[in-house]
């Protein structure tokens, strides 16, 4: 049952919006402008490049440490983004098990594309959900 429609304990009725909307706003990473080296702290953040006048790349954190981290990039600009593993070999992508990188770029509409990245604690899994993708190995 969503937060949204969840009814609160002994009243029921829905939770406030401001319940709701602290809860997911913890989630928001900010608008990002300039190339970006995540860390642990940054985990479960969705980040945004509106705004942005040049490509921006995510580096992400080591996947041996960030077992169970998550990240999310929304791309607002045409430059495009790029999300780059720490280490080489330790993303895995559509077709690829060993990328360093996944990339959207306005070659291939970038805006509005999103990125989707979570690790296992031994290697990054990325997905493209929205825009067309150009694995970098």
């Amino acid at each position: 049952m969503g937060v949204a429609f969840a009814k609160q304990a002994g009243k029921g009725s829905p939770p406030e919006l401001g319940s709701a909307l602290a809860l997911f706003g913890k989630r928001n990473g900010g608008i990002v402008t300039a190339d970006k080296t995540l860390d642990a702290s940054d985990t479960g953040k969705s980040f945004f490049t509106t705004g942005a006048t040049a490509k921006i790349t995510f580096t992400l954190p080591a996947a041996g440490v960030s077992g169970g981290a998550f990240f999310r990039f929304w791309c607002g600009h045409i430059e495009g983004m790029v999300v780059a593993a720490k280490a080489v070999d330790t993303l895995i992508t559509f077709n690829d098990t060993a990328a360093d990188s996944l990339e959207v770029s306005s070659v291939n509409a970038s805006i509005g594309a999103l990125i989707d990245v979570e690790s296992d604690g031994t290697n990054w899994y990325a997905a493209v959900l929205e825009g067309t993708r150009t694995v970098n190995t």
